[in-house]
């Protein structure tokens, strides 16, 4: 690759609309729609190997020392394959490019760790083509946008449903947030409202999208305003506050997350029933007062919430009929999501 001097100028004449996939999506085939599309594409290939010398590559490099890598060229479609090994013990990782996704010169070396003889930690840096390196310092994007929506903000864990319609929406739902949410930081980097945790964002994108009104007469592109600017210092018990921060006080029945709780969150009696001969409901002691009912909440999630009592496990959150017990237990959710 560095004899190569077209290789060694790639970086600067490339697009500035520079695509990098993972090995989900890289191929030939979306090297050549990028190409399509006017921008550039790089990815590392690893069952996608349709017309790829993925098995060429893994044989010439079989025998390769660590930082060793290789560069196959094909002028027709103008497309690159990289082969690169960073250690004796690892396979060898195969990329695929545009022509000018990058460069192939050496560029940020790999830091290897690993423990001497003694037990004390050794580095040595390993030298790795200009392209990989910067795919690298990107290539955990995904992962963490992944996260952020399934473990952080986790929609489908709290709204259990069987319907299979309704559960690609709440993905979709929960996509849109966490582009959003990542968007804000990225756009709006440093300022101090930009680092709330995902979950107060989206009450307070639901709050904004409840309350807040189109604005249709805008003619120029959104801005971000000094909304952002400031970070609410205000966090009293039952008190909920918009990207504007402005508080809103004692919830009422107009308030739109507290009426979601009182709505979703209803106490009838049981649909379960003791083991046994006998078909009688369960009766458990309420949650808050003690005595023993047969009421619990509907919710999925209060209904599938497991409590330790004297070594036995015991299933659903059971409240009895009284209004301040039924309150409190929404408080409980409000304050505990």
């Amino acid at each position: 690759g560095l004899r190569i001097v077209e290789r060694l100028h790639a970086k600067s004449r490339g697009s500035t609309e520079l695509y990098l996939g993972d090995s989900w999506f890289s191929g030939i085939k979306a090297a050549l729609v990028a190409l399509e599309e006017g921008v550039e594409y790089f990815g590392p290939v690893k069952t996608s190997t349709a017309g790829f010398p993925k098995a060429e590559m893994e044989e010439i490099m079989k025998d390769a020392p660590s930082g060793s890598h290789i560069v196959f060229e094909c002028e027709e479609h103008r497309l690159f394959a990289v082969a690169y090994r960073y250690s004796l013990r690892s396979k060898v990782l195969c990329f695929i490019g545009t022509w000018n996704a990058g460069s192939t010169i050496p560029g940020e070396p790999y830091i290897a760790r690993f423990g001497d003889e003694y037990g004390n930690l050794q580095s040595r840096a390993i030298m790795r083509p200009d392209v990989i390196s910067r795919y690298f310092k990107v290539s955990d994007k995904i992962d963490n946008h992944n996260k952020s929506r399934q473990s952080d903000l986790g929609l489908e864990r709290l709204w259990l449903t069987k319907n299979c319609w309704f559960r690609l929406s709440t993905t979709f739902l929960g996509i849109v947030a966490v582009d959003t949410w990542h968007s804000i930081r990225h756009h709006a980097a440093g300022l101090a409202y930009t680092d709330m945790p995902i979950k107060k964002f989206a009450k307070c994108l639901v709050f904004d999208l409840w309350n807040k009104p189109w604005d249709t007469t805008r003619s120029r592109p959104l801005q971000l305003t000094c909304d952002y600017d400031v970070r609410p210092t205000v966090d009293e018990p039952r008190a909920m506050h918009s990207t504007s921060c402005t508080q809103v006080g004692q919830f009422s029945s107009n308030d739109l997350y507290w009426r979601d709780i009182c709505v979703q969150h209803t106490i009838s009696k049981t649909k379960r029933y003791e083991s046994g001969r006998k078909r009688e409901r369960i009766r458990r002691a309420c949650t808050y007062c003690g005595n023993r009912v047969m009421c619990e909440c509907t919710h999925p999630a209060c209904m599938s919430k497991a409590t330790k009592k004297n070594r036995n496990t015991i299933t659903g959150v059971f409240v009895c009929d009284k209004e301040s017990c039924i309150q409190k237990h929404r408080l409980d959710v409000y304050h505990n999501p």
